[in-house]
């Protein structure tokens, strides 16, 4: 079952072997759920249970599998969220039996090295917070979410920089107190993308906008900032001044992790893009696209969004909806926007309370029906003694920077309307 490129003797020790795992399963599985091919599923597995058998519980290799790996374990451990992947697909007890040895290594007292030792290599970290979100999901345990959570929160206010980019090194190095700093190797791909990656699932697990205010920060400036023009490699680093800097080349090969990494991104905030939760529509984001889904209900909705966001200030969705009754509608109001506006058919409402929230509307939903959505952007210009912001930047606050580069606009929504799919987002994973 083993698919790698180490020999026996060094497989599952020092080094990248699980880690290279790890994202194997998560392409077979991935594949699978776009093919449904049983053998694809079948080759997960073999994979699976080939690390269980080496380094799972009493496994041949003779070491505990938070023993192998690069930085105290962090990147072989993360090997949990496709685990639990692979379990929501097979429902076999001895997936979930592993993924409770795993999470057992991370948190208790021998071996726990997220809580214990708290290292700071930012990618893998976020990557094991990821697979315990998931293990929460099936087995309840609030005490692994609350964790994420603080985490999450702890992270936007000691890393996230106005550019909602983070990490020096690929390391936390309390980041938002020294972006003005001209700091080199900042903002690794790999880690931006997989901040976003984080927001996403915690958006989808707690429903909280904030999240969705983070990840859209960083797509439209650190992320994209990122890519070449014509898609084909993004940098290793994008630091806030000076210049963008190629990724280290891996295994001889004449490629690297953030290139590989990168277009990731765009399947997070696409998946995010406009979501059906129930029996409610909910849109995340805002850009032209063709939007389908599937409620709990069985029902099916469309709606066409139209939108120059975040260039412009105003959104239209048009829906193309039939036969599902009175449904909620849940829009996201951007953290960084001003007073604003939402209309219906004939009527208007004006927003009350604090942004970074949700309005809500219900309506018997039916073709052509109309929404409309302005966004008065109350944005101007900061400076800051010793801060350097990035050029695209605008923000309200020191530490708030509101997407507004047009380029990034104009990528977004060709990557949209060239995304196009059912099933509750613009596109399929």
């Amino acid at each position: 079952g083993y698919i790698g490129n180490y020999p026996d003797e060094l497989r599952c020790g020092e080094g990248w072997d699980v880690w290279g795992m790890k994202y194997t399963m998560m392409g077979l599985l991935h594949y699978y759920d776009d093919t449904k091919n049983q053998k694809v599923l079948d080759a997960c597995r073999r994979v699976c249970d080939y690390v269980i058998d080496q380094i799972g519980p009493g496994g041949k290799r003779g070491r505990e599998l938070w023993q192998t790996g690069n930085w105290s374990g962090y990147a072989s451990s993360s090997i949990l969220e496709p685990v639990m992947w692979l379990y929501n697909r097979t429902s076999d007890k001895k997936y979930l039996d592993f993924a409770t040895y795993l999470v057992k290594g991370m948190t208790e007292t021998h071996g726990g090295y997220v809580m214990k030792h708290n290292r700071w290599k930012a990618y893998e970290m976020m990557s094991c917070y990821q697979g315990l979100i998931e293990y929460y999901e099936v087995t309840g345990r609030r005490e692994l979410l609350d964790a994420a959570i603080a985490t999450g929160n702890q992270i936007i206010a000691d890393e996230i920089n106005l550019a909602g980019g983070c990490a020096c090194s690929e390391a936390w190095f309390h980041g938002a107190k020294k972006q003005h700093l001209p700091y080199i190797r900042l903002q690794e791909t790999c880690v931006t993308t997989t901040w976003m990656r984080f927001c996403e699932k915690l958006l989808d697990v707690t429903g909280d906008p904030k999240w969705a205010d983070q990840l859209e920060r960083t797509f439209y400036n650190a992320y994209l900032a990122a890519m070449k023009a014509d898609g084909s490699e993004f940098a290793g680093y994008t630091p806030l001044t000076g210049n963008r800097y190629h990724g280290q080349h891996h295994c001889y090969m004449h490629t690297d992790c953030c290139t590989a990494n990168g277009p990731r991104g765009f399947l997070c905030f696409l998946r995010e893009l406009f979501r059906t939760k129930g029996n409610e529509a909910v849109f995340n984001f805002y850009s032209s696209a063709l939007v389908k889904g599937t409620l709990a209900n069985g029902g099916k909705v469309a709606f066409d969004m139209y939108a120059l966001y975040p260039r412009g200030d105003f959104a239209r969705v048009v829906s193309h909806t039939e036969g599902v009754g009175r449904m909620p509608l849940k829009f996201r109001i951007p953290a960084w926007a001003g007073a604003g506006s939402r209309r219906a058919r004939t009527s208007r409402w004006r927003t009350s309370g604090s942004w970074a929230t949700w309005w809500r509307c219900a309506s018997t939903c039916r073709s052509s029906r109309i929404r409309s959505r302005t966004v008065r952007r109350a944005c101007r210009a900061r400076s800051r003694a010793r801060t350097r912001s990035p050029p695209c930047s605008r923000t309200t606050s020191p530490s708030r920077a509101a997407p507004c580069s047009s380029r990034a606009t104009a990528a977004s929504t060709g990557a949209t309307r060239r995304n196009r799919s059912a099933g509750g987002s613009a596109t399929g994973r």
